[in-house]
């Protein structure tokens, strides 16, 4: 299913959107997982959420029409 050039019966199209997603998100660090049934397919993508650096608090700022002294 993941494979390049597959379309599993349907008329159209290259048969490489599932081969491009499942290629962007491993190279992501990320999965994908199909689950089938008779009524259709479900398609888990799961993405590593990257760590934020700790934020410094912000410099305060002046109103509007005041002046900060640095």
């Amino acid at each position: 299913m993941f494979q390049s050039f597959v379309t599993m019966g349907k008329e159209g199209g290259t048969g490489l959107g599932l081969a491009i997603v499942k290629k962007i998100v491993e190279e992501h660090g990320g999965t994908v997982k199909v689950k089938s049934s008779a009524r259709g397919a479900t398609f888990e993508l799961r993405l590593p959420q990257p760590e934020l650096p700790e934020s410094k608090p912000a410099a305060r700022r002046g109103t509007k029409g005041q002046r900060s002294t640095p």
